[in-house]
């Protein structure tokens, strides 16, 4: 046992297994004894004490009773965190890290551990939604979090970097302005009911790859060291726009990319990824590569982030370069104009999967700070020509996508859908129900369109 930390799981049966058990909503025992009489009195002291038969046998009675919420948030968050698959995870509730010499170590609710990250979990709740002050909290993790990072970076070799972040997970707990300000300078992750809800349905639907959008929420924008992928690539210009040919792992390329909106952790919006990232079509995709299939046409990217992209030419060709392109070092970086179900299929494919060597590659075209105008039209001309997606659904994912961007171009384009989807919902509207939209069907009153506004 580790003198750092103690009770990790990094067997993937074990998780799984542990997995299963911190789903269910209640916690169970069995109550034995040989004598009928004396079985009947201990069952009977647990009933009052709030427990439930679930089932009898001649020796013996199983019971059951519901989780404490504080459980129950716990649970959750881990479960969440271990169906991301990252690859150690805290063991039980007796989960602790070293703080210090003559000091004893502190209890941490959940732990999770890659390649690159370690996220440290401190999970609290109310019965009922309240206001409730946090900044004690924060204060608390402010003055171990050094010595936690000390003993973390001790336990793993010095030389092992990994970028480490404290969590606040909360349910039922209404946060003040000047709590949220004071986490967001220690650097502290909030994650309140409606994110954690976000996440819980993201895994279902994109299984490990929902990390990388998690941990684009938790290090927006930040260097990650231990996020080192380099690739060999062709480089050239069509139309003014920069662009990159190369081969790359799923596994890796995972790491960097996003197709909902890397800021938008809102369930209605996931619904609309949802209509464009079809279930049945990832699980067909991942069936096909299971079954060794390869795709010989390339996963389309706009990548984001020109400054953290560097290019070491080897040779020069005509207008063409040959040499090491080193991608960006943090997470969602790159936007998939196309391919979606090409590259999140291996989340679901068994080839994906921790502790299988996979050595395919995808072919990527990556353009670099496309304008928005052009990025638009591309996936537009692209996914409605091949996959038959409606320019309709598309406007309404720009209308999340482009809302908090950087560029004021992108935010006028969101801005357009977004008014227009505001007419259709609002009951003062003369445009109100009149617009369809993905989940409504024309009629000949609902027969305006967001493509023709």
């Amino acid at each position: 046992m580790s003198i750092y930390l103690n009770k990790l799981l990094t067997d993937i049966d074990e998780i799984t297994t542990e997995i299963r058990s911190r789903k269910k909503l209640g916690i169970e025992q069995t109550i034995r004894h040989k004598n009928e009489k004396s079985l009947n009195e201990k069952v009977s002291l647990e009933l009052k004490d709030g427990w439930q038969v679930l089932r009898e046998n001649r020796q013996s009675v199983r019971m059951s009773k519901g989780k404490p919420l504080s459980e129950q948030l716990e649970d959750e968050v881990w479960t969440i965190l271990a169906s991301m698959k990252f690859d150690e995870m805290s063991s039980g509730r007796d989960f602790k890290i070293k703080v210090g010499p003559d000091v004893n170590s502190r209890q941490i609710d959940v732990f999770a551990k890659d390649s690159e990250t370690a996220i440290m979990v401190e999970c609290t709740s109310c019965e009922v939604p309240k206001k409730k002050n946090m900044s004690s909290l924060i204060e608390k993790i402010e003055s171990f979090k050094g010595k936690i990072s000390n003993s973390i970076k001790a336990h793993y070799d010095a030389d092992t970097k990994l970028k480490l972040r404290w969590v606040i997970a909360t349910r039922n707990i209404e946060w003040g302005t000047a709590d949220l300000e004071k986490a967001k300078a220690a650097k502290i992750c909030v994650l309140r009911d409606n994110e954690i809800n976000y996440y819980n349905k993201l895994t279902s639907h994109l299984k490990g790859a929902a990390k990388y959008q998690l941990l684009a929420h938790l290090f927006s924008n930040e260097k990650i060291d231990g996020l080192d992928i380099t690739v060999p690539a062709t480089r050239g210009k069509m139309g003014g726009v920069t662009f990159y040919n190369f081969l790359i792992k799923p596994s890796d390329l995972l790491k960097i990319v996003y197709v909902s909106h890397k800021a938008s952790r809102d369930i209605e919006n996931l619904e609309t990824y949802q209509r464009m990232l079809q279930p049945k079509r990832l699980k067909s995709i991942a069936a096909y590569i299971d079954e060794g299939g390869q795709f010989p046409t390339n996963i389309v990217i706009n990548i984001k982030s020109k400054n953290d992209l560097r290019f070491d030419r080897i040779d020069k060709i005509g207008n063409s370069s040959f040499g090491r392109l080193h991608l960006p070092n943090h997470y969602s970086a790159a936007w998939i104009i196309d391919g979606q179900h090409r590259i999140y299929g291996y989340a679901h494919s068994q080839r994906n999967e921790e502790g299988k060597k996979d050595n395919a590659t995808l072919p990527v075209l990556a353009y670099v700070n496309m304008p928005s105008e052009k990025e638009a039209q591309l996936f537009v001309d692209i996914n409605c020509e091949q996959v038959r997606v409606s320019k309709n659904l598309l406007n309404e994912i720009y209308a999340t996508l482009k809302w908090d961007s950087d560029d004021y171009s992108e935010r006028i384009y969101a801005l357009r859908s977004r008014v227009i989807m505001t007419l259709d919902s609002r009951k003062t509207s003369p445009f109100y129900d009149r617009v369809i939209t993905t989940n409504k069907d024309k009629s000949h009153f609902r027969c305006l369109t967001l493509t023709s506004f």
